[in-house]
């Protein structure tokens, strides 16, 4: 590698990383997607429980249905709740399991970020 190599390369280390147009090695893919794949295995239960306990609240009155739509909006409601839960339950474990990655502009970006706090 020439020296002007090494100069370019020191100096967009320092520029921040632009995540929109980020792509990520394979190790970076890899914790991204096991952290998609338990995000989804938490999802699931938690919207069953929480679509049951809404149709149950909705028959048993403790929840008012819609005229033309029945229990639909809140049961369409609950899921999106239950999807934000269960993406911010897994935000930490995977800010972790990234961070563990050496040689990542990510794991770096990440601690770059924590350290601003």
């Amino acid at each position: 590698m020439s020296d002007e190599e090494n100069k370019a390369k020191n100096k967009n280390s320092h520029q921040p990383l632009d995540l929109w147009n980020y792509v990520p090695n394979r190790r970076e893919e890899a914790v991204l997607a096991q952290c998609s794949r338990v995000a989804w295995l938490r999802f699931i239960p938690t919207a069953i429980v929480s679509g049951m306990a809404t149709l149950y609240g909705v028959e048993q009155g403790y929840l008012k249905p819609n005229r033309t739509l029945g229990a639909l909006p809140k049961l369409i409601a609950s899921t999106v709740v239950s999807y934000v839960i269960s993406q911010l339950s897994v935000k930490r474990e995977c800010r972790e399991a990234i961070k563990t990655l050496r040689h990542s502009p990510l794991a770096e970006h990440i601690r770059e970020m924590e350290r601003k706090k």
